[in-house]
Protein backbone atom coordinates (compact mmCIF):
# COMPACT_ATOMS: atom_id res chain seq x y z
CA UNK A 1 0.00 0.00 0.00
CA UNK A 2 2.94 2.33 1.05
CA UNK A 3 4.48 1.47 -2.24
CA UNK A 4 1.10 3.00 -4.00
CA UNK A 5 0.60 5.51 -2.25
CA UNK A 6 4.85 6.62 -2.90
CA UNK A 7 3.83 6.76 -6.49
CA UNK A 8 1.69 9.58 -6.29
CA UNK A 9 3.76 11.71 -4.32
CA UNK A 10 4.81 14.03 -8.12
CA UNK A 11 2.03 14.46 -9.19
CA UNK A 12 0.62 15.21 -5.73
CA UNK A 13 3.50 17.70 -5.49
CA UNK A 14 3.15 19.49 -8.94
CA UNK A 15 -0.54 19.70 -8.18
CA UNK A 16 0.43 22.00 -5.24
CA UNK A 17 2.95 23.55 -7.03
CA UNK A 18 0.13 25.27 -9.23
CA UNK A 19 -1.80 26.11 -5.86
CA UNK A 20 0.41 27.93 -4.73
CA UNK A 21 -1.70 30.87 -3.24
CA UNK A 22 -3.92 27.95 -1.68
CA UNK A 23 -1.04 26.46 0.08
CA UNK A 24 1.37 29.36 1.20
CA UNK A 25 -0.13 30.03 4.48
CA UNK A 26 1.90 26.73 5.30
CA UNK A 27 4.89 28.93 5.08
CA UNK A 28 4.68 30.57 8.61
CA UNK A 29 3.64 27.27 10.29
CA UNK A 30 6.34 25.33 8.35
CA UNK A 31 9.38 28.15 9.89
CA UNK A 32 7.25 28.61 13.42
CA UNK A 33 8.11 24.64 13.25
CA UNK A 34 11.87 24.53 11.75
CA UNK A 35 10.06 22.44 8.77
CA UNK A 36 12.54 23.11 6.00
CA UNK A 37 9.70 22.43 3.71
CA UNK A 38 8.53 23.77 0.25
CA UNK A 39 4.80 24.92 0.05
CA UNK A 40 4.56 22.34 -2.62
CA UNK A 41 6.10 19.60 -0.57
CA UNK A 42 4.18 16.96 1.40
CA UNK A 43 4.29 16.67 5.30
CA UNK A 44 4.12 14.03 7.31
CA UNK A 45 4.66 12.89 11.15
CA UNK A 46 8.27 11.95 10.23
CA UNK A 47 8.90 15.55 10.05
CA UNK A 48 8.04 16.58 13.52
CA UNK A 49 9.66 13.29 15.30
CA UNK A 50 12.64 15.86 16.84
CA UNK A 51 10.26 18.51 17.82
CA UNK A 52 9.53 19.27 21.11
CA UNK A 53 5.54 19.78 21.91
CA UNK A 54 4.95 22.49 24.81
CA UNK A 55 3.14 20.57 27.45
CA UNK A 56 -0.57 22.10 28.57
CA UNK A 57 0.00 24.88 31.14
CA UNK A 58 -2.21 22.85 33.29
CA UNK A 59 0.03 19.62 32.69
CA UNK A 60 3.27 21.85 33.57
CA UNK A 61 1.64 23.95 36.66
CA UNK A 62 -1.12 22.35 39.32
CA UNK A 63 -4.75 23.37 37.90
CA UNK A 64 -5.82 23.37 40.85
CA UNK A 65 -3.52 25.77 41.84
CA UNK A 66 -3.67 28.28 38.43
CA UNK A 67 -7.39 28.13 37.16
CA UNK A 68 -8.70 30.18 39.62
CA UNK A 69 -6.23 32.93 39.12
CA UNK A 70 -7.66 32.97 35.43
CA UNK A 71 -10.37 35.61 34.60
CA UNK A 72 -11.83 33.45 32.02
CA UNK A 73 -12.11 30.40 34.50
CA UNK A 74 -14.06 32.52 37.38
CA UNK A 75 -16.41 33.76 34.36
CA UNK A 76 -17.13 29.82 34.30
CA UNK A 77 -20.50 28.39 35.48
CA UNK A 78 -20.14 26.81 39.22
CA UNK A 79 -20.48 23.57 37.82
CA UNK A 80 -18.17 23.13 35.67
CA UNK A 81 -15.15 24.91 38.22
CA UNK A 82 -14.87 21.67 40.05
CA UNK A 83 -14.09 19.50 37.58
CA UNK A 84 -11.70 21.63 35.65
CA UNK A 85 -9.94 21.96 39.08
CA UNK A 86 -9.18 18.17 38.89
CA UNK A 87 -7.14 18.10 35.67
CA UNK A 88 -3.89 17.91 36.89
CA UNK A 89 -5.05 15.18 40.00
CA UNK A 90 -6.81 12.84 37.70
CA UNK A 91 -5.41 14.21 33.69
CA UNK A 92 -8.93 13.99 32.38
CA UNK A 93 -12.07 16.38 32.66
CA UNK A 94 -15.63 15.22 32.61
CA UNK A 95 -18.31 18.04 31.75
CA UNK A 96 -21.46 16.62 32.49
CA UNK A 97 -23.89 18.40 30.26
CA UNK A 98 -21.74 20.71 29.01
CA UNK A 99 -22.88 19.60 24.78
CA UNK A 100 -26.96 19.48 24.13
CA UNK A 101 -28.03 16.10 22.99
CA UNK A 102 -28.28 17.66 19.60
CA UNK A 103 -24.73 18.86 19.45
CA UNK A 104 -23.33 15.09 20.46
CA UNK A 105 -25.76 13.40 18.17
CA UNK A 106 -23.93 15.95 15.39
CA UNK A 107 -20.80 14.76 16.43
CA UNK A 108 -21.39 11.03 16.23
CA UNK A 109 -23.00 11.65 13.02
CA UNK A 110 -20.31 13.53 11.95
CA UNK A 111 -17.72 10.44 13.42
CA UNK A 112 -19.97 7.31 11.73
CA UNK A 113 -19.51 9.70 8.40
CA UNK A 114 -16.00 9.78 8.99
CA UNK A 115 -15.59 6.47 9.79
CA UNK A 116 -17.56 4.82 6.80
CA UNK A 117 -15.55 7.34 4.20
CA UNK A 118 -11.87 6.16 6.12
Amino acid sequence: MMNILRSFKFPYQIFNFFNKSQLQYNMPHYKKYGLDKKYHSPVSSEDFKNIESPLNRYDAKDSSVEMPKDPDFNSLDEDIKPELLSWSENGYVVLKNFFSEQEIDSFNKEVERLIENK
